[in-house]
């Protein structure tokens, strides 16, 4: 994986460790982001909708932020 690859964003389960993720961020300058995998694995997640809210939300975010 090289910078010039342009990897924007890496997602991460919240039941893992980090190590990985965070390391892969450094070489690629990444955003490292935290998406659900299941209700109430975030406490954002409380429902199946609000699963899926948080999941776009987080992810389109994130997407955003490393355009500009």
């Amino acid at each position: 994986m090289r910078r010039e690859q342009r990897i924007r964003v890496i997602v991460h389960e919240p039941f893992a460790p980090e190590e990985t993720s965070q390391l892969l961020a450094r070489h690629t300058g990444a955003q490292v982001i935290k998406l659900a995998p299941s209700v109430g694995s975030v406490a954002a997640a409380s429902d199946y909708r609000a699963l899926f809210d948080y999941n776009v939300e987080t992810l389109a975010g994130a997407l955003a932020a490393t355009t500009n």
